[in-house]
């Protein structure tokens, strides 16, 4: 919930919401200076995240205070623009990057890889419709679009003084973690980044193509985008991502050439629109899974998940810039023939670097393998991070009480996660346990 409000402000707002276009269009702002700023300071704040808390978890103090500076920097849009309109964007913008690099510690916490998909699924959802519904308000009154979206920092500010914290890796004596290796990051930044170019580069090209259906882009424009996120969402965990990937690359092209041949009628809007966003639906859904991948083996979260997204914000400024460029000097036609020959690229790109970064992901992924005798055959069991720290303190002879006491948890709240980790590893007990990882 927090996570998704908190998106639905940064959507609504600050990343080229539809509040800061009227505000600035009220304010007779001209140019893209603005909007440049916002980008750059959001991915430097992504950047940056995992120097704010480094192998700890950040406080709860340093997340009310930034949620605070945010709430702060967007009350002074309710003032005449002057030049602290520009501060202020670039420092909420900044503030609200570092504020989601940490969001890697939560997930990387309480999720298993599995659930991860659907947890930031339904994330991206919730923060699509509240933004769909603040959109609809800043088009009539820009001021009550920025009310409601300042109405979602302050139930993210309440909300986390009742937010559990992860655990505090240096309180308990657990194994290093593994570190990432530069052979799987290189080619993940530059899949990352070639792909958010595409994003970028559509909506500084289609969006403006068709601005004279503004009022039913309000609400449409968001509906296959969010309509994949919920077909992803319930597909069975076995589907291969990969297939459904190459698929939504696929009818990108299919969209680009729609752009191309088309007209600007109402139909030609639904058709290209649709195909659009439900291709970067999967973009983003399939950009979350593989991060949420790598968080198992990360010493880092916050680094591995700022720097993700900072990729993906940093293409998605350089495809906007290149699109602007573009139609500028060329127009339509060679806008829409570079959009089909990044697409193109993207597909001949894909396959390599998917199969790379599968291999290294089996290979490398903390995953706890246990030989099941009975079967005769090797299980993959997926432990949440509470249960892993359990597992190691429990082999390394703690008693229940000392880690409790160690993970600065409950004893009940131990016996729910015991229980649990009894289930998946299919054990009676403490002694079946350390049976089975002394085999």
């Amino acid at each position: 919930m927090i996570f998704s409000l908190f998106l639905a402000w940064l959507f609504s707002f600050p990343f080229e919401g539809k509040v800061l276009y009227a505000l600035a269009a009220e304010a007779k702002l001209t140019g893209s200076l603005y909007i440049f700023l916002s980008l750059f300071a959001l991915g430097l704040g992504l950047c940056t995240s995992g120097f704010f808390a480094k192998r700890q978890p950040p406080t709860q103090k340093s997340m009310l205070l930034t949620v605070g500076i945010c709430l702060g920097g967007s009350l002074v849009f309710f003032f005449p623009m002057t030049g602290l309109w520009y501060f202020a964007l670039v420092l909420i913008s900044f503030f609200a990057g570092v504020f989601i690099g940490w969001w890697g510690f939560y997930l990387k916490e309480y999720a298993t890889t599995k659930e991860r998909k659907k947890i930031s699924a339904l994330i991206l959802i919730c923060s699509r419709l509240l933004m769909i519904a603040t959109n609809l308000l800043a088009k009539s009154i820009p001021d009550l679009g920025l009310s409601l979206a300042i109405l979602y920092l302050l139930a993210v500010f309440l909300l986390l003084f009742k937010l559990d914290q992860p655990l505090q890796q240096k309180k308990a004596p657990l194994a290093q973690e593994k570190v990432a290796p530069r052979e799987l990051l290189l080619p993940l930044c530059a899949f990352i980044l070639f792909v958010s170019i595409n994003s970028g580069f559509m909506y500084r090209v289609v969006k403006p193509a068709f601005s004279h259906f503004e009022s039913l882009a309000n609400f449409y424009g968001w509906t296959s985008y969010i309509l994949a996120l919920v077909i992803l969402r319930i597909l069975p965990q076995k589907t291969n991502r990969a297939y459904l990937f190459d698929i939504a690359l696929k009818v990108l092209g299919i969209s680009w050439l729609l752009f191309l041949w088309m007209d600007r009628s109402i139909v030609s809007y639904l058709l290209i629109e649709s195909t659009m966003m439900g291709a970067l639906g999967v973009f983003d859904l399939f950009l979350f899974c593989i991060l949420g991948s790598i968080l198992d083996y990360a010493v880092n979260p916050a680094h591995v998940l700022g720097m993700g997204l900072a990729l993906n914000v940093l293409g998605i400024l350089l495809g906007g810039i290149l699109g602007q460029l573009l139609m500028f000097y060329f127009g339509t036609a060679i806008v829409a023939a570079v959009g089909l020959l990044l697409v193109f690229a993207s597909i001949l790109l894909f396959p390599p670097l998917n199969v790379k970064l599968t291999g290294l992901l089996e290979h490398h992924l903390f995953l706890i393998k246990i030989q099941v005798l009975s079967h005769r055959k090797e299980e993959k069991v997926q432990l949440t991070g509470k249960e892993q720290q359990i597992v190691e303190l429990l082999l390394h002879g703690y008693t229940y009480r000392a880690i409790a006491e160690a993970l600065f948890i409950s004893e009940n709240t131990l016996k729910y996660h015991t229980k649990n980790l009894y289930r998946k590893l299919k054990v009676n007990n403490k002694m079946d346990l350390i049976k089975l990882f002394g085999k």
